[in-house]
């Protein structure tokens, strides 16, 4: 339901959007929209990248801006993740016991 509220906003065409009757120009729109969601970018930034496009000539700083801070975020996942995994690796191999009792896992959990 949020997505037809969003297109409502961004001024697509709803009736089309409902009756699945689509002009060229909403297709391209709702692809480029799709593109961006596989690229995780947000809502309010793909609504601004689909707003830059109703003036050509217009500078592409904005463009520019919100692709790198997305990569940015993206990249602060990876490192984020990394460390996950490494703490992850860590107590996965930390543990020789068969018996909850002398878990080193748990252990370590607790102790954290």
């Amino acid at each position: 339901m949020r997505s037809l509220n969003q297109f409502k906003k961004w001024k697509l065409n709803y009736a089309a959007v409902s009756s699945r009757h689509y002009q060229q120009k909403d297709i391209d729109t709702l692809v480029f929209i799709r593109r961006c969601r596989e690229l995780n970018i947000g809502l309010d930034d793909i609504k601004r990248l689909v707003d830059t496009q109703q003036d050509p000539k217009s500078s592409c700083a904005l463009v520019d801006y919100i692709i790198a801070e997305q990569l940015a975020r993206i990249q602060q996942t990876q490192r984020e993740l990394a460390l996950l995994e490494q703490s992850l690796a860590a107590l996965a191999s930390c543990c020789k016991s068969h018996q909850i009792k002398d878990c080193s896992i748990l252990q370590t959990l607790k102790s954290a």
